[in-house]
């Protein structure tokens, strides 16, 4: 739970697509999508890029106007379902919009992905997208990202580390608010039992490639650009867990070891910055992770 400024701006996207456009075409189906009163719910195609909402394609400016007028007088949390809507962390598009709203906005990491069958796959799953991009990574592999802004103005970003949304938005967010731990991790914890139960379900494993998923991403997504992103993206979560292991709670206490702001631990596990070969090293060697002789030239 480390936290910066939110700076920058965003580019367009394509918009939303079944994941099987040739074969057994899937719609979404937004109504399925599990609800929290606590919340305003925006949905839309998107990227780490921008966001297609309505059918218009916004970035930047045109992107918050659009989701201001979404908000209208509103000023409960925002849950932006769009694919990526967290990707690159305090730079990412829901950190802008909680930056520019002064508002908690709920974003996604990974692509929000719904099966045609239901049932055994919680709704609003969140996972990297398979090497076709026909279907999602199983076990679930993304997650939902929290940023609430502070009165100074700057954002601070929270992982929830859930592949599904919380029931209840406004609790995490008090439970955060008040540095409440233990009401947060069963908020979250609630939270993660549909997915828990869904991969422990053999049946469910056994036609999950024969299912037919659709999901909230933008048409060109699947190309060069975004195969490097998703590759940040994994780099990020692997270094996040060498941290974790490495009992690091924070990326302040691990940066606070290589003398580095904790911002820039943040664009390093959230796939917005890769590191250096030499700054890879160092964290690998703050980390415990022993490389073979050949690696170290």
């Amino acid at each position: 739970m480390d936290g910066g400024e939110s700076t920058g701006r965003v580019q367009p996207v394509a918009g939303p697509v079944s994941a099987r456009e040739r074969s057994g075409q899937v719609a979404l189906d937004e109504g399925r999508f599990p609800k929290d009163g606590s919340a305003l719910t925006v949905f839309g195609a998107g990227s780490a890029h921008g966001v297609r909402i309505g059918g218009r394609l916004l970035s930047g400016e045109g992107l918050g106007a659009a989701l201001a007028v979404k908000r209208g007088g509103d000023r409960r949390p925002l849950r932006l379902i769009a694919c990526d809507s967290a990707v690159g962390g305090l730079g990412s598009v829901a950190a802008r919009e909680a930056a520019r709203s002064e508002l908690p906005v709920l974003g996604v990491r990974g692509w929000v992905w719904q099966a045609k069958r239901g049932g055994r796959y919680p709704e609003g799953m969140v996972s990297r997208p398979a090497l076709d991009g026909s279907r999602p990574v199983w076990p679930p592999n993304g997650g939902y990202v929290l940023f609430v802004p502070g009165p100074d103005g700057t954002v601070v970003e929270h992982d929830l580390g859930i592949a599904v949304p919380p029931a209840d938005l406004n609790a995490v967010i008090a439970a955060i608010k008040t540095g409440d731990r233990a009401r947060l991790v069963e908020l979250t914890a609630a939270a993660g039992r549909d997915v828990a139960s869904s991969t422990g379900d053999a049946h469910a494993v056994e036609v999950y490639t024969d299912t037919d998923w659709a999901h909230w991403a933008g048409t060109d997504t699947v190309d060069t650009g975004q195969t490097q992103a998703g590759a940040r993206v994994e780099l990020g979560n692997k270094l996040r867990a060498l941290r974790e292991a490495a009992r690091f709670e924070t990326q302040a206490a691990a940066a606070k070891q290589l003398r580095k702001t904790p911002s820039r631990f943040s664009e390093y596990e959230s796939g917005s910055q890769v590191p250096s070969s030499g700054r890879t090293k160092a964290l690998l060697e703050l980390y415990g992770v022993r490389m073979r002789r050949s690696e170290r030239r």
